[in-house]
């Protein structure tokens, strides 16, 4: 995770940036947190139920990190730090099937699970069809984008893969999903709930990194697609080229709208909505601790204030070891030197 910070260009985040908004309601999201996990201790909930309530592999790599992040910018003291660290690590490795920190690849699925997935009808691929599929995987993620922002992008949008099938042949899965999250945008013209991309690849190689909706290819993905699917809302497959670029153009409408309905947003009502995501995407996790899942009346005060934009500013030189010392609990670096809160 700190190799991927390291290459990332803070600038480029829109229309906020976490690294300025957390620091504003860090102390009161972990006082949230961890209420729930004292309330699910209690419950005896066991590893496998809790990770459950959590969307994806990489959501919660990437919630972790804004946790880590959190506790050095509210000052936590490093034994607390150390304990939630623990708690949400013991999760990721239950979560995942292996590689539990996305060094190479995302995977989720079980044996089982898997053999299930291997069972979907497919169809011959083309590269027609496959430009028209990552067309729709682009149009699903920019609606994930205005629904969630680009940071909290990694609860609706994950990658799963790659799944060596044979000489050469890999199979990766898009996945699109909570596209018409009622409860925290009140309308929604989306088509579907969820957008699910199958497809298998020869002579292609996929990797992703700790969050992966960021990935990579090396081979040619256009050429390279033999077989694909296209599942919609879990049930209904599409297989036909006319109906994938229809139902694109709908996605797309609608990824416009969404996108304008975030960023018209006044400033102090943007900072209200965003708070009100980072619980939205706990919600399950919330829910199932038994507390609210909805910002608390102190975490809509704590956001009123202005922005924090040094805190998390590496300095020249090697980025990398800044985000390393940032994300190790055990390590007493809390930030930019300069900075005051």
């Amino acid at each position: 995770m700190a190799e991927a910070m390291g290459s990332m260009d803070l600038e480029t985040l829109e229309p906020l940036s976490n690294f300025s908004f957390h620091p504003l309601f860090d102390r009161e999201w972990i006082e949230k947190i961890t209420e729930a996990i004292q309330r699910l201790r209690a419950k005896r909930a066991s590893p496998e139920l809790i990770a459950e309530s959590i969307a994806g592999v990489s959501h919660l790599r990437a919630q972790l990190l804004f946790l880590l992040m959190d506790m050095k910018s509210a000052r936590i003291e490093k034994k607390r730090r150390i304990v939630l660290a623990e708690f949400f690590h013991d999760l990721l490795l239950t979560k995942a099937k292996t590689d539990p920190y996305g060094f190479q690849s995302n995977i989720m699925h079980s044996p089982k699970e898997y053999d299930a997935l291997m069972k979907k009808p497919f169809a011959a691929g083309s590269p027609d069809i496959s430009l028209e599929l990552a067309r729709l995987y682009s149009a699903a993620y920019h609606l994930a984008n205005g629904l969630y922002t680009d940071f909290y992008t990694d609860y609706a949008v994950e990658n799963f893969g790659p799944y060596h099938i044979g000489k050469d042949t890999i199979k990766v899965i898009k996945k699109v999903h909570d596209l018409r999250p009622l409860l925290l945008w009140n309308y929604s013209g989306a088509p579907c709930t969820s957008v699910t991309v199958y497809t298998i690849l020869k002579n292609v190689r996929f990797r992703c990194d700790g969050i992966s909706c960021h990935t990579t290819y090396e081979g040619d993905p256009v050429l390279g697609l033999e077989q694909y699917s296209v599942e919609i809302d879990g049930r209904i497959i599409i297989h036909n080229l006319e109906d994938i670029i229809s139902f694109r153009k709908r996605l797309e409408r609608e990824s416009q709208t969404q996108w304008q309905h975030l960023t018209n947003l006044q400033h102090e009502a943007l900072k209200q909505k965003a708070v009100e995501m980072r619980c939205y995407v706990w919600k399950d996790f919330f829910t199932l601790a038994g507390i609210e899942w909805k910002p608390s009346a102190e975490m809509a005060r704590a956001v009123q204030k202005p922005l924090v934009l040094d805190l998390w500013q590496p300095p020249e030189g090697d980025q990398v070891e800044f985000w390393k010392k940032v994300m190790d609990p055990e390590d007493e670096f809390l930030g930019h030197n300069n900075h005051n809160l």
